[in-house]
């Protein structure tokens, strides 16, 4: 049985997900022709999901880095 994601990316196995392959696919050929793109939505909107879809996507061919800056106020000067 599935049910609803609240934090976190998606487990897709255990928890509700729709794909997105128009927006992946843009990212994609952003990605491809060396232009820089933003993801912007609402909290708990998939976009964290949506980067490690993307990521998987071009492993094999790209050399990946994950940023996050999600704990940066956290951190001592």
């Amino acid at each position: 049985m599935r049910m609803f994601c609240t934090s976190g990316p998606v487990d897709k196995k255990t928890c509700y997900y729709v794909e997105r392959p128009d927006i992946t696919e843009e990212a994609l050929n952003h990605i491809e022709n060396w232009r820089y793109f933003t993801v912007s939505a609402p909290r708990q909107s998939g976009k964290t999901t949506l980067l490690n879809d993307i990521v998987e996507k071009i492993k094999d061919k790209y050399i990946t880095i994950f940023l996050s800056f999600e704990d940066y106020k956290n951190m001592k000067t």
